[in-house]
């Protein structure tokens, strides 16, 4: 991790990007060379930057840190060591043992850099936990006992409605690749363990009976409540019916809306714009 320097106002960044376009893929360390062919464009800036560039533990952490020092404008400021793998591993043992496994090479960085007198002020790693978002992939991890962890329920949301229905075999929604991230999973309809999603294309999903139920049986769907968690009485699913889906994963998911809408209690109490959706940075 670096950060460039206070210097003046911003006056024109155009150089800068357009340079960094053309440099960014032939080059050993890509962050620190963009920086480098760059350096007297950020005397024109106002502002601390962060660039962040990813290499292997050890050596190369020394490496990348010395051509870091070596440049005007920027200062080495830390290493980042998170691994968001570690949170969709399943058994506490194993998640553990991946842990470990990070903490050991961050170890390791940290004596070369200090070997060298090199100074990392910031260390960061880690992930989100449990939280209020969560999403299909986190709830299926144990706890430390082997049993699925039940102690917290989502918040977030697709809410979904029933175009067209083909009784006692499948109905169909309209959402589908466009709507909610299918990359760690199919959603969960919430409060109906006996019903399946699949995806329908584009534009919609598909429901079907479990494997538990036989063709000609009744399936159920939550009514179109504004409030999964009020007035939960089941319905036969028909056309209309609305149905609560659990994202498979929540972080591409939420990159689709313009919108959270915010509910408490049964009412729209807000709706927040999703300001930061897009590809990324």
């Amino acid at each position: 991790m670096c950060s460039f320097k206070k210097v003046s106002p911003i006056t024109s960044t155009g150089s800068l990007l357009c340079t960094s376009w053309k440099q960014i893929t032939s080059t050993e360390v890509p962050a620190v060379s963009v920086i480098a062919n760059n350096s007297s464009c950020f005397q024109r800036l106002y502002a601390v930057l962060e660039a962040l560039s990813g290499v292997e533990p050890g050596e190369d952490v020394l490496r990348l840190a010395h051509k870091v020092q070596a440049l005007p404008n920027v200062s080495f400021k830390g290493i980042q060591c998170y691994n968001g793998w570690n949170q969709h591993i399943r058994k506490v043992t194993d998640r553990q043992a991946a842990i470990d496994l990070v903490v050991e090479k961050t170890r390791k960085a940290l004596q070369i850099l200090k070997d060298n007198a090199v100074e990392c002020n910031y260390i960061t790693g880690g992930g989100t936990g449990s939280y209020v978002f969560m999403d299909v992939d986190y709830s299926n991890n144990l706890d430390e006992s082997g049993a699925l962890v039940t102690d917290f329920s989502q918040s977030l949301y697709v809410l979904s409605t029933v175009q067209s229905v083909v009784p006692g075999n499948r109905a169909i929604l309209n959402t589908g690749l466009k709507g909610i991230s299918l990359d760690s999973g199919v959603p969960k309809i919430f409060g109906h363990r006996d019903l399946t999603f699949s995806n329908g294309g584009d534009e919609h999903g598909i429901v079907r009976p479990s494997g538990n139920l036989k063709v000609g049986d009744q399936v159920w769907l939550i009514p179109g409540h504004c409030d999964p968690t009020v007035n939960m009485h089941n319905w036969i699913v028909g056309v209309g019916d609305q149905v609560w889906l659990i994202p498979g994963h929540c972080d591409p998911t939420v990159n689709m809306h313009n919108w959270i809408v915010g509910v408490r209690g049964g009412i729209v109490e807000c709706l927040w714009p999703i300001t930061g959706r897009g590809p990324g940075v």
